[in-house]
């Protein structure tokens, strides 16, 4: 809704015997009104001042703190008390299509109130007339389902270009680029994507080709693609790409290829919005972006300063509120699962409360302290290590990025551990054979199946120990292949066998000596191995692939 602008100002003039009618009266309302309202947009813009928060209180209603907004015609709207309020009794809420986002507003109101007896009226007309004794300034909670403009209505096209790429009732995207870049200079371009609870996951990708700017560390690519991870229940994500200004200065545009948009919700495609990309041109200048954005505020008219954002109905957006659908014996309704106020929470900037935050915090007023940021990458397997270094003096921050090979993986994980197990026999029967059972024994190698060998170490006490080499030796297998000749094993015959427990990650090692004799302890070194499967294809593709480029045969 639209208003009529509040300039120029009239206001009464007095002088002894004038008659006041009720025109004067509103005239005098109306000159301090608009007054304040053209001070409140110009000077403070919309948003809130203070309070207002909203929370959810259980599936189905939310409650709204006290508060202080200013709308986009300079209207105050106070909210002077907590509001607890069903949701679905709120204005606007939708009737059938409850899994999807929605977004409580608040609006200016004014409302008569104190009706009392009119004497005028009764002068002339017969029956009783009543008018209104006072005009009463409330507020009025709403409900929205369309998403809050990405761009502030009130400083469109001075700070940045927005364009929406696609928007249904589930899923919104919208890119922002800056309008000003200065030449050699990096700048950022943000894709946001705005989901309902519950979505499929979101899959998005195109490419954003311009003659004037590259992406920044892209090889000369220009492939823009988000991927939401998997179990985010998250339903807003911004992703921040770096660009750098290769033209000279002038008029630089971005395009995207119909071809190369595309948009994946769960197994749907849909396609973008390419075409908003032409309104959305970057100039190149020479002088500090800074200085022509604050030019371009000041030096607007007065009726272009009022306008900006005057065309909307002047609600605050307070929160977005994400519902899902629910059954409910029969019938269908709503669950509130979250209640997000940012990041469409806009606020009102208190001039002296920045004032005292510059004296409390010197340092914020001061240049930027330099911060690095590193990162390290892998590339393909005989790729050369690369370094890209990025320094932007606008934000003091370098940027440091390492890519080094990838290194050939493993075809196998291996672990090694050592156990002592004491063999007891029956002593009741001098000619048992002693056995003995381990604990389950972690191998550390995760579930699924590994194969473990064991060997034989040493004896740590009892008449075995007498058995040993003068050197260290650890048997594998059956020993007795090295019976009769200068490695044979002194130590009696033995089975060792061992149980594995794929789904817990561990095993057991059982040993029973094949013959009589006493009981001791045993050393035991045991070996833990698990395919890599994921690891051992890629080495044997790229090992074929390696063969096969050099010509040679095999037999």
């Amino acid at each position: 809704m639209k208003k009529p602008r509040r300039y120029p100002f009239v206001k009464n003039r007095y002088f002894y015997g004038k008659l006041l009618t009720v025109r004067d009266f509103q005239l005098e309302q109306t000159y301090v009104g608009d007054k304040r309202g053209l001070m409140n947009k110009l000077l403070h813009g919309s948003g809130i001042v203070t309070g207002l928060e909203v929370s959810r209180v259980d599936d189905n209603y939310i409650a709204v703190q006290p508060g202080l907004a200013i709308d986009s015609h300079g209207n105050e709207i106070v909210l002077p008390s907590t509001v607890k309020q069903q949701l679905s009794m709120v204005e606007g809420f939708p009737a059938s299509d409850y899994a999807q986002n929605v977004y409580l507003c608040i609006e200016y109101r004014e409302e008569d109130n104190e009706p009392v007896h009119s004497v005028a009226s009764s002068a002339t007309r017969s029956e009783e007339v009543q008018e209104f004794n006072r005009i009463k300034e409330t507020y009025k909670l709403v409900i929205r389902t369309d998403a809050p403009a990405p761009a502030d209505p009130n400083y469109a096209g001075l700070l940045e270009h927005v364009g929406e790429l696609y928007a249904d009732s589930r899923v919104k995207v919208w890119i922002k680029i800056p309008k000003y870049v200065n030449a050699g200079d990096y700048f950022d371009v943000t894709v946001h994507i705005d989901k309902a609870l519950g979505t499929e996951k979101v899959k998005l990708s195109f490419e954003l080709i311009s003659d004037q700017f590259e992406l920044a560390g892209g090889n000369g690519g220009s492939l823009i693609v988000y991927e939401e991870p998997d179990g985010l229940r998250e339903t807003y994500a911004a992703k921040t790409y770096r660009f750098k200004t290769s033209g000279g200065l002038g008029a630089g545009t971005f395009r995207i290829p119909e071809e190369s948009a595309k948009l994946t919700v769960g197994d749907k495609t849909n396609v973008l919005n390419t075409a908003c990309m032409e309104s959305m041109p970057i100039e190149i200048i020479g002088e500090p972006v800074k200085d022509r954005i604050v030019a371009d505020y000041y030096n607007r008219t007065l009726d272009a300063a009022y306008e900006a954002g005057s065309h909307t109905d002047g609600c605050i957006y307070l929160a977005k509120i994400c519902l899902i659908q629910v059954k409910v014996d029969m019938s269908t309704t709503y669950s509130i699962q979250k209640v997000e106020p940012i990041p469409f929470r806009g606020q009102v900037v208190n001039p002296t409360f920045l004032g005292k935050l510059s004296e409390a915090l010197p340092a914020a007023a001061a240049a930027a302290p330099l911060s690095v940021h590193s990162a390290l990458s892998e590339g393909d397997y005989d790729s050369k290590p690369k370094l890209d270094v990025d320094y932007s003096s606008d934000t003091n921050k370098l940027d440091v990025n390492l890519v080094l090979p990838k290194t050939r993986p493993a075809a196998e994980d291996i672990r090694m551990g050592i156990i002592e197990l004491e063999l007891s026999s029956n002593s009741l029967n001098p000619f048992s054979r002693p056995e003995k059972v381990s604990e389950e024994i972690p191998h550390g190698l995760g579930p699924g199946p590994v194969f473990i060998e064991v060997g034989i170490e040493a004896y740590n006490s009892g008449t075995f120990s007498e058995m040993l080499n003068s050197s260290e030796r650890i048997y594998y297998g059956n020993i007795d292949v090295f019976g009769g000749g200068p490695y044979e094993c002194e130590w009696p015959r033995v089975s060792i066998g061992t149980i594995v427990y794929p789904k817990k990650g561990t095993f057991r090692i059982g040993v029973r000596l094949n013959q009589s004799a006493e009981a001791g302890a045993v050393r035991l070194r045991w070996w833990a191995f698990k395919k890599r499967e994921d690891a051992a294809s890629e080495l044997y593709a790229s090992e074929a692939a390696a063969s096969s480029d050099s010509g040679s045969g095999g037999t």
